[in-house]
């Protein structure tokens, strides 16, 4: 049974800030997840602080060099942003695979980062971009880029009294960016294997290629081998058939309700092999 819950709802940073300190509460903002973590007890609290009012926090903003998210951003608001979708192309076409319409409309990508699924579209995409988690606190703030900031499922680095306030997205310059999701159905359904694929290409020739793969492991994965073994070469059938070799040694896939390991293995190769014929135009 989930128990009586006490919400306090504060419009400025300050003020969040202050009930963080001060009371035993945790953040709340689209809360799409609340009733499964109550009922499941993977978190037991009463007092929650929601934060959707507090402007900083639904910021969009362009930085020059990077761009500002915030952590009360949804999901909607983010695949229709225009700035987002023009320089964060990954984080855009990531958000429009989330869900549902309706769970898009109220889900963050502030509780999508912090939830820390190692299938989280959002997290995945925002691993692809190479973004910085801005944290705010009483004592100040600090930065810590989201490729460490996940430490296992379900388990950040955001101490009590912090809060995400959102993230630092540098801007890309990568010519082909692809973010692509696996799943049992086309929506309402949990990533079996998702990812993010860039790269450049010139004459068929592939460089900077970047690869990070979601629910593989116990947080997304970055397959920095994948540049290293064929970065510079003309991509052939026979590197086609070397990325998929790279690919599934890289990972280290679970069994469970939505997928096997091995099929995990075999899927993430393919989708990367998919992409990555795809930037260099098509050629095998």
């Amino acid at each position: 049974m989930i128990p009586r819950l006490n919400i306090a709802i504060p419009e400025t940073m300050d003020g969040a800030l202050e009930i963080l300190k001060t009371q035993n509460s945790l953040p709340l903002c689209g809360g799409t997840d609340l009733v499964v973590l109550l009922r499941s007890r993977r978190i037991a609290a009463d007092d929650f602080v929601c934060i959707d009012r507090i402007p900083e926090l639904k910021a969009i903003e362009d930085m020059g060099d990077s761009i500002f998210v915030g952590a009360a951003c949804t999901f909607s608001e983010i695949e229709k942003n225009e700035l987002i979708r023009n320089t964060a192309p990954l984080l855009a076409s990531a958000a429009g695979m989330v869900a549902s319409p309706p769970i898009r409309n109220r889900a963050t990508i502030g509780g999508n980062v912090q939830n820390a699924s190692p299938a989280g579209d959002g997290l995945v995409a925002l691993y692809g971009e190479k973004a910085v988690v801005v944290i705010e606190s009483h004592c100040g703030s600090r930065v810590v880029p989201v490729r460490d900031f996940v430490i296992q499922p379900g388990k950040t680095k955001l101490k009590k009294e912090e809060l995400i306030k959102g993230f630092t997205i540098p801007k890309k310059s990568n010519v082909y960016n692809r973010f692509f999701k696996v799943g049992r159905r086309n929506a309402l359904a949990i990533s079996v294997v998702n990812g993010c694929v860039s790269a450049t290409c010139e004459e068929g020739v592939l460089s900077n290629i970047e690869v990070v793969l979601g629910a593989v492991g116990p947080k997304p994965i970055c397959i920095t081998e994948l540049n290293e073994q064929i970065g510079g070469k003309c991509y052939t059938a026979e590197i086609d058939e070397m990325v998929q070799a790279i690919v599934e040694r890289s990972i280290s896939p679970i069994d469970d309700v939505r997928a096997s390991s091995e099929y995990r293995r075999y899927i993430a190769g393919i989708s990367v092999r998919r992409a990555l014929r795809e930037a260099a135009g098509g050629r095998r």
